[in-house]
């Protein structure tokens, strides 16, 4: 709520001004902490709404992210088990996979680093390189 002041501008120093403005500033800013404050506690209103943390001792909100294109968890190793598995005996190179999937090279060798190694079927049959051995 906004209070109108009523203040002689015939009498006013050019100290008054200077501490007008300061006061003035200071209200801003903490209008805006409070704006801010008030979005926080919003969230807590909301069942699945925003993650709130601390950073450097300032509340900040996080939305909860997204899973790409709304794929469910697992569904990037049942696409590259079903393409391994379509390749048959001689494999499929990392780099062709990712094509098909759309995806950085990077993320697929990755993959086949850490997930991948869990699959016992999957095989390394070359480099960068893997089949599925049943």
């Amino acid at each position: 709520m906004v209070h109108a002041m009523n203040i002689d501008l015939t009498t006013i120093t050019s100290t008054d001004l200077t501490q007008i403005s300061k006061l003035l500033k200071r209200k801003e800013s903490l209008l805006a902490e409070v704006a801010a404050i008030d979005g926080n506690l919003r969230a807590f209103q909301t069942a699945k709404g925003p993650k709130i943390g601390l950073l450097r001792g300032r509340p900040r909100v996080t939305e909860p992210t997204a899973r790409r294109n709304g794929e469910r968890r697992g569904a990037l190793k049942a696409k590259i088990i079903r393409h391994v598995k379509t390749a048959g005996q001689n494999g499929v190179a990392v780099k062709d996979l990712a094509a098909k999937l759309g995806m950085k090279y990077g993320n697929v060798a990755t993959w086949f680093q850490s997930t991948g190694k869990k699959v016992k079927e999957i095989k390394k049959v070359g480099p960068a390189k893997y089949a599925w051995k049943a």
